[in-house]
């Protein structure tokens, strides 16, 4: 009972505000995707000779998480804060919603404690040796650490995208139970 007294407190989104956050979640979602995609590829595709190169793959790294990847994220996990609380959508009651925001949550704490720092220790590394930091193995270690990691990262958004937008088939196979174990009706005798 407290339950249905606390939900008919919490005050709700008029449709088009709904409409409206919801399509800045999905707008924030696909600017961490793509940075976060943009990010693995330009690792991977990182190592040219000259050490101004190197240096500009760098700091275009160091951008992409500090300008676009973790305020999307942030902002993102903010609008899904915001549809949880105050729409009928409430998707944090099913499994598949926690889910979403355990994946959601260790992503951008990945992308936060291991890949923002390594990113900006490779351009430090950069900054200082040039070119010749292609044969420091410290280097070497936390370039591979990165590609890594940012291929994790992409392949999670993309396992969380998936999880949301096809939500697992839990219900399905309650509800197709639900029909088989119903009692057969009579048949209709004529």
């Amino acid at each position: 009972m407290s339950i249905e007294r606390h939900a008919s407190r919490v005050t709700r989104l008029r449709a088009v505000d709904e409409q409206r956050v919801r399509t800045f979640h999905i707008l924030f979602a696909a600017i961490w995707i793509g940075a976060a995609l943009c990010r693995a590829l330009i690792a991977l595709a990182g190592s040219l000779i000259s050490g101004q190169a190197l240096y500009a793959i760098h700091l275009c790294l160091v951008r992409l998480d500090q300008l676009l990847i973790v305020p999307a994220a942030v902002s993102l996990l903010f609008t899904a804060v915001v549809i949880a609380r105050l729409t009928d959508w409430q998707q944090s009651r099913h499994r598949h919603g926690g889910r979403s925001w355990a994946m959601l949550l260790a992503l951008l704490a990945l992308d936060v404690v291991c890949l923002g720092p390594w990113t900006i220790y490779l351009l430090k590394l950069v900054d200082v040796q040039g070119a010749a930091v292609l044969q420091n193995p410290t280097y070497l270690y936390f370039r591979s650490l990165s590609i890594i990691f940012s291929v994790v990262q992409c392949a999670g958004l993309l396992a969380t995208m998936l999880v949301v937008r096809y939500k697992p088939r839990e219900q399905r196979r309650l509800a197709v139970q639900r029909t088989f174990w119903k009692p057969a009706q009579p048949a209709l005798r004529s």
